[in-house]
């Protein structure tokens, strides 16, 4: 089971590098987020998001699964208020090297 925190502009940057892999999972206000990815590696990262209350393992991808990611960078997403958001290598898009991953509001 992921823990998770509530973000305060801090964050960790955490390293991933194997299928399956994901970020530990963080709640967000209402509004914009950044998604910041480093590192050398290939593959699609997935923002997954699940509601705040629920301390199970249901999550989804978020937006209908169009919220993947192949490219260092900041990347800006919008969010709604009440869930806990998370990155992975979900099975079969992990291919190798090992990506920076952060979500900060």
């Amino acid at each position: 089971m992921s823990e998770f925190y509530r973000d305060s502009g801090g964050g960790t940057t955490e390293s991933l590098g194997a299928e399956g892999a994901d970020t530990t999972a963080v709640v967000l206000d209402r509004g914009p987020a950044t998604v910041l990815l480093s590192g050398t590696w290939s593959g699609t990262l997935t923002l997954q998001q699940r509601p705040a209350a629920d301390d199970g393992e249901s999550w989804i991808d978020a937006d209908g699964g169009n919220a993947t990611f192949t490219t260092n960078g900041a990347h800006v997403i919008d969010v709604p208020a009440g869930f806990a958001w998370r990155l992975i290598f979900a099975t079969g898009d992990y291919t190798s090297g090992s990506a920076n991953a952060r979500i900060v509001q």
